[in-house]
């Protein structure tokens, strides 16, 4: 006999014994072994549950454990010992009996199993009452055997090909022609206003669930080299749209969207526009700003608008990575970090609109008056229940995504809290953080999109919360609390009833009059239908993006710190000073040793080499490309090509100092008369001088691939299948990260997001010594990716399909197909360009 038998059999007599019956108590109905006819009357079963399911439990068939002692105390333990896989579901706070349904609704959906089994205690008749009820008697229940306190139920998975569940989403049939941000129901439903990042605002023509036409009623104007307008890099562009409440008859609305002046600061905007015509034929008769905050970065700018149930208009405003990246500090008296209230309707003295006098803050000394709740870090969606209260959905920074009650004069706890995760210590005297009512875990999702009370006609759904996860494709349907109920622990990620995941990238919901619900996505708008058993794709027959969404997408290069002009000369001094093995402690290094410029920049080792040949923590990385970047180095701690460049020759080359690096130019031939002639003066030759002319060469490493002619207009730059991958690159989330022309290099981002990351390397933390600063890197520039083997900070991906495959799991939770590997590296390769030629 194997070891496992007596494992079984051990776990068998141990239930049992806790059971407190021989076997001689149990009386057979059925013959021993065989499942009995499916009914409501369960079959009381001499064999212990661990052998019912041992014998009758498909391989792939995962068992459901409803709380209670007998579950938690003996068969939970029991199914462990003997390998069987199990799903616990705990219950929250507010509610009693509706979780656990709901889960094992959830449970269903997304196995992938025949069937399912369910474990409950059979001494709480209102438990099983309430289960037979709400779950039993909706699905197929083959098997139910009574053991003692425990009732074990068979149930058909009817569902098991069908990814989203008793839920599909239905595309509606219109081109957004980039990120979908905003949507809007005039009150007849014959409307649809949309808006994309990119600055368009469209209305669709509907006809209930038809669309008659779509209309590109204007375009923002865009942001050009040496003009200002409407700057879509990071999380920026047009994120707000909110019709007034009299629209039909006054025809106002209002969007928020971000510009940069020439002076080259940024600005989040809010304006009104008055439309003239009508339907398929609208123009702007008049348009008004009414608002100005200072947004000096690309992300967390939120942009929410919605009017209230009091016809004021609610305004979210992001922290705008006020600070440094990972603590987005907005201090009390900015208007950033924070929901503004309005009165569009009136106007104040000196202001385009009024601030209503029951808001809070009025009279404050430090927190602006607009202000109606703070403390949150980017609160990108929310809307008003019902009842009243007003939900949001405020996107986390690497730990928790929390779903809040808005409270009215309230802190909402960032950036101490992070959802339940404490981040910082507490620093504000006599002020209680509101509790957020969700806050699911990086594990679940990144980047939470609140939706509204589902009041449409899946019932499964209806009175329950919409919510989805922008990066991972989920959509929960969440019980919510009454008004009155006391404040629990938030939700977690395992509390929440998941309808489907599908291969979309969420961004934001609409109701419509009649309650069917839409939901935006990158250059799709969809609606919630009832399942019909369809399998959700996989995201293999995904449709390529038109040319001018792409362009709109990456069009815009990474804000990257400038220098003075370069001077004669310069360029040519740098490459002497590159290629110089001189500039080393012991005169056979240079710089070209590691970074040669007929490999692209890189050396293809898995980590650099030091002066002495000793291995470093970090790959090498490329200086193709390097000055198109917000910094250097993985962990960022340089801002220019030109500081890391002197690093380099601190660090790795081993000069250690400015004066040594002074000392070690003497040697290079002809390079002190060369400084003489490019800057002049008595002592030309100095370490910023050396870092200047080394930034001046760098600067020229900049190449030119497929990929980049295709953004400035050429359509056949790309072939059909790179065109697809790049849709991939899009649709699976991988543009969350690498943005821009240069695919990336714009922001630093937390390794393992969904998946924990390990390692001896911690990122930013090892400079910075800030604890909220771990596993942060510099997103990398995928331009001449295809080359640059093997990958990460740590060299540890040896092939640029393994890459993707793993970042897909550990950053997006997703599982990716052999073909949309394939795809996205085919892409990627077109952004393969030739070395630059330096004259």
């Amino acid at each position: 006999m194997c070891m496992r038998y007596f494992v079984v059999l051990a776990a068998m007599a141990a239930l049992l014994a806790a059971c407190g019956k021989s076997d001689a108590s149990h009386q057979v109905t059925g013959p021993v072994g065989g499942a009995p006819a499916a009914s409501q009357d369960p079959v009381v079963d001499r064999r212990s549950p661990v052998e019912i399911l041992q014998q009758e439990r498909g391989a792939d068939e995962i068992v459901a454990l409803l709380p209670c002692p007998i579950v938690q105390e003996h068969l939970a333990p029991a199914l462990a010992e003997a390998k069987v896989p199990v799903e616990a579901l705990r219950k929250p706070d507010f509610v009693r009996y509706q979780f656990y349904t709901n889960n094992l609704v959830q449970l269903i959906r997304r196995q992938r199993a025949g069937s399912l089994w369910v474990a409950l205690d059979d001494s709480d008749p209102e438990l099983v009452a309430y289960v037979d009820q709400f779950f039993f008697a909706r699905h197929k229940v083959m098997a139910r055997y009574a053991v003692d306190k425990l009732l074990l139920v068979h149930v058909a998975n009817q569902m098991s090909g069908g990814g989203g569940g008793g839920v599909d989403l239905v595309e509606v049939q219109v081109k957004p022609g980039g990120f979908v941000t905003g949507m809007a129901f005039d009150a007849s439903g014959r409307e649809l206003w949309y808006i994309v990042k990119n600055g368009v605002l469209s209305c669709v023509e509907m006809d209930g669930l038809e669309v008659r036409g779509d209309q590109k009623v204007f375009t923002l104007p865009s942001l050009q080299k040496g003009k200002e307008g409407v700057y879509t890099g990071g999380e920026s562009g047009l994120v707000g749209l909110a019709l007034h409440p009299g629209f039909t008859d006054n025809r106002r609305l209002f969007l928020h969207y971000n510009y940069k002046r020439e002076d080259q600061s940024k600005q989040a905007v809010v304006e009104e526009f008055v439309l003239a015509g009508r339907l398929g034929n609208y123009t702007v008769q008049s348009r008004r700003v009414l608002l100005r905050i200072d947004q000096p970065n690309d992300d967390h700018n939120s942009g929410v608008l919605m009017f209230g149930p009091d016809h004021m208009l609610y305004l979210g405003v992001g922290d705008g990575l006020v600070g440094k990246w990972t603590i987005g500090r907005a201090p009390a008296e900015l208007l950033r970090g924070k929901i503004l209230r309005i009165d569009v309707d009136r106007r104040d003295e000196g202001k385009e609109y009024a601030v209503p006098p029951d808001n809070p803050f009025v009279g404050d000394k430090v927190v602006p008056p607009e202000t109606w709740a703070w403390g949150f870090r980017n609160p990108w969606r929310m809307h008003f229940l019902p009842d009243g209260r007003l939900v949001a959905g405020d996107i986390g920074e690497d730990v928790n995504e929390e779903v809040t009650f808005v409270v009215r004069g309230r802190h909402h706890g960032w950036p101490y809290w992070e959802g339940a995760y404490a981040r910082n210590p507490w620093g504000l005297e006599g002020v209680e953080p509101v509790t957020p009512f969700v806050a699911y875990e990086r594990e679940v999702g990144n980047s939470v999109i609140c939706g509204p009370l589902y009041l449409g006609e899946i019932e499964s759904l209806r009175g329950k919360l919409i919510v989805a996860d922008h990066l991972t494709g989920r959509i929960w349907a969440i019980d919510v609390p009454p008004p009155d109920a006391p404040a629990g622990a938030p939700l977690s990620g395992a509390d929440l009833h998941e309808i489907g995941r599908w291969p979309q990238l969420f961004t934001t919901f609409a109701e419509a009059p009649d309650h069917t619900l839409y939901v935006g996505a990158a250059n799709q708008i969809l609606r919630l239908a009832p399942g019909t058993g369809r399998p959700t794709s996989a995201g293999d027959d995904v449709q390529p993006l038109s040319d001018d969404v792409a362009r709109g997408m990456f069009g815009q290069d990474v804000p990257s710190p400038t220098r003075p002009a370069i001077r004669e000369g310069e360029v040519a001094l740098g490459r002497l000073l590159y290629e110089s093995t001189a500039l080393s402690s012991d005169g056979k290094q240079s710089c070209a040793s590691c970074h040669p410029l007929d490999r692209y920049g890189q050396d293809g080792r898995v980590v650099a080499v030091d002066v002495g040949g000793k291995k470093v923590q970090r790959n090498t990385s490329s200086t193709f490309n390097a000055s198109r970047q917000f910094a250097q180095f993985a962990d960022y701690r340089a801002d220019s090509v030109e500081a890391g460049a002197l690093e380099m020759l601190r660090g790795v080359q081993g000069l250690g100092d400015a004066a040594a690096i002074e000392a070690a130019v003497v040697e290079v031939p002809g390079a002190v008369e060369a400084m003489a002639r490019v800057y002049g003066g008595n002592s030309p030759v100095t370490a910023a001088n050396v870092g200047l002319a080394l930034g001046a060469f760098l600067r020229q490493l900049s190449t030119q691939s497929r990929w980049e002619r295709y953004l400035g207009g050429a359509d056949d730059a790309l072939t059909a299948d790179e065109k697809l991958g790049l849709s991939l690159f899009v649709s699976q989330g991988c543009i969350s990260c690498h943005q821009y022309a240069t695919l990336g290099g714009g922001m630093p981002q937390k390794l393992g997001l969904m998946q924990a990351w390990t390692g001896t390397d911690r990122g930013r933390v090892e400079v910075s010594g800030v604890d909220s600063d771990a596993w942060f890197f510099k997103v990398p520039v995928l331009l001449n990716v295809a080359q640059t083997a093997p990958y990460y900070h740590d060299g540890s991906m040896a092939t640029l399909e393994a890459a993707i495959r793993h970042m897909a799991k550990v950053q997006l939770a997703r599982d990716l197909t052999e073909r949309q590997v394939a795809l996205i590296a085919g892409f990627l390769a077109s952004a393969t360009g030739e070395p630059p030629v330096i004259r």
